[in-house]
């Protein structure tokens, strides 16, 4: 799952941070000032690769498919019609 953690973002200013724990992913809880469009949620593996289903917070219910480059690194992902793209 660590291949998933990093920082996020999407236009007009939301970031986001992917983080496993305990052999789960999760959006972790912003920092003091972030937005909180999304976090803090946890995750479970959905119906393919690359593929989650958030199960609390606000997009509770909603799945999220992360995607790759060509070399196969996690550049991004999708929740709703949001597009976060991976910072580091």
């Amino acid at each position: 799952l660590d291949q998933y953690a990093g920082h996020y973002y999407f236009d007009p200013g939301v970031p986001v941070t992917v983080e496993a724990v305990d052999g789960r992913l999760r959006f972790k809880a912003p920092a003091p000032g972030e937005n909180p469009l999304h976090a803090p949620a946890d995750l479970e593996p959905g119906d393919g690769e690359d593929k989650f289903f958030v199960l609390s917070g606000r997009a509770a219910g909603e799945r999220t498919e992360f995607h790759r480059n060509e070399a196969g690194t996690i550049v991004s992902f999708r929740l709703g019609g949001f597009l976060y793209r991976k910072t580091d």
